[in-house]
């Protein structure tokens, strides 16, 4: 219950209350104050809490993968969140075990917390480009040009990712700036090459090559480049093109193959079938040797010797639908119905679009 004050009591009260003015002021700032630093340490913490629990999301980012190089990085990452350097050297591992969404992360702080180095924008172009995303990747590489307008290797990767997405006007524009920088870059005349030659100007892009070779006679993708559009146009300068490459550099694989393939297809099976080993033993995981030669010797009858090829090839690239296709083609002419369907099988789930050995699936279930 409320209590009165007479008048009596009233003078009294002020007294009272006069004299505890100082100590009821004291008091109340003193409340003041500690609600006031009580609300900034409140603040504080929440600011305190959020720091944590962003270092606890940028470290929860990643689980542990079983990638012994993924891992290692991760814990030091953990340790150190917004180390660029650690986190574009994760990015690149992400990239080859195909993890392109957390490539594109780790990219994303790398760049984050230092814009200026040119390789976090082109490993992102590639992160963009193979997880379908080729206007991001082509946006990458214009921003990486803006920062650095004079450096050739971000114009020539600007210009294949241009090639890429098929403007070639604008590809040619790009290795135009990297000539006027340098006149004698050969990576520039092979890139110009192989965009003329996607704009169907094949004698340019002979022209383009040639120029490359000269610059560089070492670059073996202009020496085959070349020789692949002289064999299109029928020109048989395309085998001393070939011949060219392999004296450049006899243990290229890529080399050996465009040679052997050459000579494949212009009745020198013989050679060819010489050259494809000799792919086998300087690269045991280049497939592309095993099923030329596997294809050939099945056209001459050894299929026991095709068989041999299709079946490493299947070990070494069980992605790779052609040699379960092949396989399966000895398999049916011995006779072998169910291992037949089971390559076929595989082959059409790797390539819904091998129309052939989805008709063979469909004649081997009957029988």
């Amino acid at each position: 219950m409320q209590k009165s004050f007479s008048s009596k009591n009233s003078s009294l009260f002020r007294t009272t209350m006069t004299s505890h003015t100082g100590y009821y002021l004291i008091q109340v700032f003193t409340t003041r104050a500690s609600k006031l630093a009580l609300f900034f340490l409140f603040f504080i913490a929440a600011i305190i809490g959020c720091k944590d629990n962003n270092a606890k999301e940028e470290k929860g980012k990643f689980a542990i993968t079983g990638d012994e190089i993924t891992d290692a990085l991760t814990i030091e990452i953990d340790k150190d969140p917004l180390n660029d350097k650690l986190r574009f050297k994760r990015a690149e591992r992400l990239y080859i075990l195909k993890k392109y969404d957390e490539c594109i992360e780790d990219l994303r702080v790398a760049i984050t917390t230092d814009s200026m180095q040119a390789p976090y924008y082109h490993l992102l172009a590639d992160a963009f480009l193979d997880n379908n995303l080729s206007s991001r990747a082509l946006q990458s590489m214009q921003k990486a040009h803006a920062l650095f307008p004079t450096r050739i290797p971000t114009l020539l990767k600007l210009s294949e990712i241009q090639l890429i997405l098929a403007q070639y006007d604008a590809s040619i524009l790009t290795l135009n700036e990297i000539i006027k920088l340098d006149a004698q870059n050969a990576e520039a005349y092979f890139m110009l090459g192989t965009t003329l030659k996607a704009m169907g100007e094949k004698q340019r892009a002979i022209n383009s090559f040639q120029t490359a070779t000269e610059l560089d006679s070492k670059l073996i993708d202009a020496w085959i480049s070349m020789g692949n559009l002289y064999s299109e146009m029928g020109d048989k300068t395309a085998l001393t093109v070939f011949r060219n490459a392999v004296t450049i550099d006899p243990k290229n694989p890529a080399a050996l193959h465009a040679l052997a393939y050459y000579l494949q297809n212009h009745g020198a099976e013989d050679e060819a079938i010489s050259i494809y080993r000799k792919i086998h033993l300087i690269d045991p995981a280049y497939t592309a040797a095993y099923l030329n030669c596997g294809i050939l010797l099945m056209e001459k009858d050894s299929t026991d010797k095709a068989l041999e090829l299709f079946n490493i090839m299947v070990g070494t690239d069980p992605k790779d639908w052609a040699g379960y296709h092949y396989r399966g083609l000895i398999m049916m002419e011995k006779g072998k119905i169910k291992e037949a369907l089971a390559d076929f099988r595989s082959s059409t789930n790797l390539n819904p679009e091998n129309a052939t050995g989805l008709e063979l699936i469909k004649e081997l279930e009957k029988k």
